[in-house]
C-alpha cells in the first residue's frame, strides 16, 4: 500500500452477496465472529463494502492511513461474503496475493511513494552501435 493513496482490493463470491473488507494493525487477537477464526487484532475496523456484481466479483477500494509513522509497517485484512440478513451463511475469503499464490498472508506492508526525479539524463555514447555514432570529419557530422 502507498501512504496517502486507495488500494484495490478485489472479492469473488456469489452474484448479489454482500462483501466486507476489516482491517487491523495486528493479525491475532480477534475473537472468532460467527464462529470463524479472524486472522486480525482486536483493534479490527471495517473499511470497505460490496455487493457482490452479476460477473461474481466485488471491487473495494481501502485508503491508507496517513497518521504517524505508518511506512515499513504492515496492516493486516479479512474479507467476508455472506447472502442472509442474519449472517447466518457467512463466510471468510481465502487470502490469494498478487502473486497468486494462495493461502497467503493477510498483511499489506505500508511504503512511502516512489519519488520522481526530474531532469537530464548524461549517458556515454559506447551503449550505441557503431553504426549510429557520427564521426568527426565525416558527412552526417554537417562539417566539410
Amino acid at each position: 500500500m502507498i501512504l496517502g493513496r486507495s488500494e484495490e482490493f478485489i472479492v469473488k463470491g456469489k452474484p448479489g452477496a454482500w462483501a466486507a473488507i476489516a482491517m487491523a494493525d495486528k493479525n491475532s487477537g480477534a475473537k472468532d465472529i460467527a464462529g470463524h477464526k479472524i486472522r486480525l487484532g482486536a483493534d479490527r475496523k471495517l473499511v470497505a463494502l460490496v455487493r457482490i456484481g452479476e460477473g461474481g466479483i466485488g471491487q473495494l477500494f481501502v485508503e491508507t492511513p496517513v497518521q504517524g509513522d505508518m511506512i515499513g509497517q504492515n496492516f493486516y485484512f479479512e474479507a467476508v461474503v455472506w447472502t442472509k440478513d442474519d449472517f447466518s451463511d457467512a463466510e471468510v475469503c481465502q487470502t490469494i496475493s498478487p502473486e497468486q499464490t494462495e493461502n497467503g498472508d493477510n498483511g499489506v506492508l505500508v511504503a512511502a511513494e516512489n519519488e520522481v526525479k526530474k531532469g537530464v539524463k548524461f549517458g556515454a555514447t559506447t551503449a550505441l552501435p557503431p553504426s549510429q555514432h557520427s564521426i568527426p570529419g565525416s558527412l552526417d557530422s554537417n562539417k566539410p
